[in-house]
């Protein structure tokens, strides 16, 4: 088993992007630049050592391990959230 210390930001980060599946539209949400959104989401997926999504130069989409991926960490951020509200 890999040893990963994944950041709660960077998962929030892959959260909005597969939400809304624009690097453009989730990086004005985010109030970042997209290259910087863009860049992170790579360094995540090169962490993980699996493609979180398909990159083409008009759509993005998830991958299957992406899907299951944001499914899982959609929990984990609603678990956090509810944490943070009691």
């Amino acid at each position: 088993m890999k040893d990963l210390t994944v950041s709660l930001n960077d998962i929030r980060l892959f959260v909005e992007v597969a939400h809304h599946l624009n690097i453009s539209r989730a990086a004005e949400v985010l109030n970042m630049p997209n290259s910087t959104l863009s860049r992170r989401i790579s360094a995540l997926e090169q962490q993980l050592g699996i493609r979180l999504l398909h990159r083409t130069t008009r759509q993005i989409s998830l991958t299957t391990p992406g899907q299951q991926y944001f499914q899982r960490c959609m929990r984990v951020l609603s678990e956090f959230n509810f944490a943070t509200a009691e």
